[in-house]
Formats: C-alpha cells, sequence, structure tokens
C-alpha cells in the first residue's frame, strides 16, 4: 500500500510541478518595471473619472454653487489628480487636456446633478463603490505614470497617492475647505497610499504588473468599505510629552535635581525622588 501511494505520488508530482510552474509564469514576469505601461481599459476610466465628477458635482450643490460652479467642481474633482500628475512630472503632457472627452463628460455630470442631484443621493451606496474604485484605479495609473518617467519607487507611490487623492483635495480647496483627507475620519488618502504602496512593492518584486494593479484597487476597495464598516478612522494629534518627561525622571533623576536638594519637582514619581535623594548623598563631601 505504502509502495503504491509512493509510486502514485512521484508519478502526480511533475504534472503538480509543471502546473506551479505554469501560474507562476503567469503572476510573475522577468521584465524590468520600466517595460510598456499598464493602461487600464477605457470603460473603467470613465466609470473613474465619472464617479470623481458626480462626487464633486454634488458637493457643490450641497454648498449652493450656481451652474458654473457645479460644473467646475466636477470637473476638478474628476480629473484634478491626474492633472496634478502630470504638472508634478516635468515633460509629460497633461493627458486630459488631450482627452477631451473626458473634460466634456465631467461637465456633462455636472450638469446632471445640477438639475438631479436628488437620483444621484439616492444612489450614494453605487456612488460611494464608484468613488472606491476611482481612488483604487487612479492610484495604480500614477504610480505606474511615475516609474515609466523614471522616478523611483518611494516617488511612485507619492504620485499614485497624489493621483488617488488630488481631485477630492483639488474641490475641496476650490470650495474653501480643508479636505477631509487631511482630518480625522475613515480611510481615504489612506487606502488610497497603500493601495500605490502594494503596487509598487508587487511590481518592484516582478510581480505582473496586471496582478499588481488588480491587488491595488481590491485592497483599497476593502480598506475604504471595511474603515467604514467597522469605524476605523485615523487618529488626531496625541501629545506624548508628559509620558516621555515622566519616563526621563524616573530614569533620570539626577538631571532633575535643584541647587540645594531643598525644593520638591512637582510630577516626579516617588521612586524617582528617592533615586534623587540617595544620589544628593552620594554628592555630599
Amino acid at each position: 500500500m505504502f509502495e503504491q501511494l509512493c509510486i502514485n505520488l512521484f508519478t502526480v508530482a511533475p504534472a503538480l510541478a509543471a502546473d506551479f510552474g505554469d501560474v507562476a509564469e503567469v503572476l510573475t514576469t522577468t521584465e524590468p518595471v520600466t517595460a510598456a505601461a499598464l493602461s487600464i481599459p477605457i470603460v473603467l476610466e470613465y466609470v473613474a473619472v465619472v464617479a470623481g465628477a458626480l462626487s464633486g458635482g454634488i458637493f457643490a450643490c450641497e454648498k449652493k454653487f450656481d451652474l458654473f460652479g457645479v460644473i467646475t467642481l466636477a470637473i476638478s474633482a474628476g480629473l484634478g489628480g491626474g492633472i496634478i500628475r502630470d504638472i508634478l512630472l516635468e515633460g509629460q503632457q497633461i493627458y486630459a487636456l488631450y482627452e477631451p472627452s473626458l473634460i466634456i463628460i465631467s461637465a456633462i455630470a455636472g450638469v446632471l446633478v445640477f438639475y438631479f442631484k436628488g437620483l444621484f443621493k439616492h444612489l450614494s451606496a453605487t456612488m460611494f463603490l464608484f468613488d472606491a474604485l476611482s481612488v483604487g484605479l487612479f492610484a495604480f495609473v500614477g504610480a505606474e505614470k511615475a516609474i515609466q518617467a523614471g522616478l523611483g519607487p518611494v516617488s511612485a507611490v507619492i504620485i499614485g497617492t497624489i493621483t488617488a487623492v488630488g481631485g477630492g483635495a483639488l474641490r475641496d480647496v476650490l470650495a474653501r475647505e480643508v479636505p477631509p483627507l487631511f482630518k480625522q475620519g475613515n480611510f481615504y488618502g489612506v487606502a488610497g497610499f497603500i493601495g500605490a504602496l502594494i503596487y509598487i512593492l508587487l511590481t518592484y518584486g516582478h510581480i505582473s504588473k496586471t496582478v499588481a494593479a488588480i491587488a491595488c484597487v481590491v485592497i483599497t476597495l476593502g480598506l475604504r468599505y471595511a474603515s467604514v464598516y467597522f469605524d476605523w478612522r485615523t487618529s488626531e494629534p496625541k501629545d506624548l510629552t508628559p509620558r516621555l518627561s515622566q519616563s526621563i525622571r524616573q530614569f533620570f533623576p539626577q538631571l532633575f535635581l535643584r541647587s540645594g536638594g531643598a525644593e520638591e519637582i512637582e510630577g516626579v514619581p516617588e521612586e524617582a525622588k528617592g533615586a534623587r535623594d540617595e544620589a544628593e548623598k552620594n554628592l555630599e563631601p
């Protein structure tokens, strides 16, 4: 029985190894990271731009902007991240200006929101999906363009993050608001950053760019939804100076000795005071 099992194992093992080899060949690549750029399908590109434009239009309507203001914020939110990216990447043409259809469709989205805002408010779940999807798509597109421009991995992650959330930030700045990505709240900028980081890590790890892009979008979507469902929030500033000061006083009481040793030091733990008194005795002649 054991011998037959071993024979079967040795018979099947080469076939399994060949299958795993085929999978590894699909998932990995020997091409350099600067190989031909990966582009997203035109349908997904339009979905990402429209999602950003609709969010910008809804935001402008809530601020009681007129039609021109709504269209301006719609275009800014839909295309702003890519425009900022192309400006930062010197020598790159501003993609949105060479694809007027993207500007037109963003403007149309603004007009639709201006006249049918209630309809889009009832589609909040769908809008959230499109918005999260646009963050993931723009994150890897921005990172990939940075790679093609000759930037290193750190700069590529930064450019990818800017592309992902730059449109929303530009929208808020034009409306004289502090962008939510700079305030405590659910993951938005963090999701874009991690998505871009995942894409760069996988790309530099010689994983297929298609696989890396899918991973970027899926992880970004997952983080956006998980942060809302579990109410994960970025933290507010915390002042750790009192803890640091207390630790220093406890372990280095001599630093806080006062002349004559007669005065008490407020906030010093009893153990530190005892160590201070012992140190003072050792200093006596």
